[in-house]
């Protein structure tokens, strides 16, 4: 295995009980869309069932056939996302509960779950700021009148979603809130959740009835949980070459060392979703100690420039994570987020699970 990403299933457990604690031991629906943000959706919903967790929220059909498998009569997967017209057959099919947007899908779906006589669970996806998915609030009389006349459709949840829960000052998350409150007055007996991950540190008091953890089970949060990174990034040298003082390293020969030194190739390139930016930038952990990287990274290598020091082919390369280069380093070079860095990763990129 060239490269991986070694995830510490202790961790998870860890940053699970943080948000039961957080969130006052309410229903969690994990979120495990983008194959468990990259972490590999099929061994965290795995673990995360050995935990107690029987809800699961996907952004696709294809994520849902990844982990149905997995899905015992008492667990669930939630289509956090918007069903395309030519899935929701196959999505009620599978049991799923199917997020819905539009009328159009509702009807859809109330026509397929007649067809099949098959009691069908939806979930009524609510605009309150976002902008991108969702009936707004000028909508509700016309989507609840269509209920009333499905009778093959059941309403499991209403849910909405926060663009800037951190900040509770934020005038639009302020507008926001005033209109979750408008729709939960309405909607007094059923089941309601607002919260992703930042909105579970940020905004106890709107928990409500289940919340909607992604990122900080995987440990990353904004310092009010408590909780441990679950990921690390890693390689081993591959090559090591002295060269002379002068010599230039890497595409258009970025690099010029200023003295003779070992170069150590580390088999690890953009194609495995380090990014080219890195280049010259970042450095990598080997036997405790940071090096640079030296160079500009091609599709399937990058070098570092580890001086006079006896590395040895084969030694641990530590690239993200832990004590080397973090992840919020690592997305601030790229003006990005964790979010984008964990879900670079390509297929090539092995997983490796950690588990005491």
């Amino acid at each position: 295995m060239r490269s991986y990403l070694e995830i510490d299933l202790n961790a998870i457990s860890h940053n699970l009980k943080e948000v039961r604690r957080l969130s006052g031991y309410k229903k969690i629906i994990a979120i495990v869309k983008a194959d468990a943000y990259g972490l590999g959706a099929k061994k965290i919903v795995k673990h995360l069932l050995k935990e107690g967790v029987r809800h699961f929220g996907v952004s696709c059909l294809e994520e849902v056939l990844d982990i149905k498998p997995l899905i015992k009569e008492d667990s669930f997967i939630h289509l956090m996302g918007h069903p395309m017209k030519e899935e929701i057959e196959e999505l009620i099919d599978l049991e799923v509960i199917i997020g819905v947007s539009s009328l159009l899908v509702l009807e859809e779906i109330a026509t397929l779950a007649k067809k099949k006589n098959k009691k069908t669970l939806i979930m009524v996806v609510i605009d309150t700021s976002m902008g991108r998915l969702g009936f707004s609030l000028d909508d509700l009389d016309a989507v609840d009148k269509k209920l009333k006349s499905f009778p093959f459709i059941e309403v499991e949840s209403i849910y909405t979603h926060y663009p800037v829960a951190s900040d509770i000052k934020s005038p639009l998350t302020k507008r926001q809130i005033g209109y979750i409150e408008t729709i939960r007055a309405r909607y007094k007996e059923a089941i309601f959740h607002t919260s992703n991950s930042l909105a579970i540190e940020h905004l106890p008091q709107y928990h409500y009835d289940a919340v909607r953890p992604g990122l900080m089970l995987y440990g990353f949060g904004s310092g009010v949980a408590v909780l441990k990174e679950a990921v690390q990034f890693k390689s081993k040298v591959l090559l090591l070459r002295r060269l002379k003082k002068g010599w230039n390293i890497g595409y258009e020969g970025t690099y010029e060392l200023k003295e003779d030194a070992n170069i150590a190739t580390i088999p690890v390139g953009f194609a495995d979703g380090y990014s080219l930016k890195y280049s010259n930038r970042s450095f990598v952990q080997i036997m405790g100690k940071h090096y640079p990287l030296a160079g500009r990274i091609s599709m399937d290598y990058m070098t570092v420039n580890v001086g006079n020091d006896e590395i040895e082919v084969g030694d641990e390369v530590l690239i993200i994570g832990g004590d080397s280069m973090s992840f919020a380093e690592a997305a601030s070079i790229r003006d990005s987020h964790i979010y984008e860095i964990l879900t670079s990763f390509s297929k090539r990129v092995g997983r490796v699970y950690k588990e005491v």
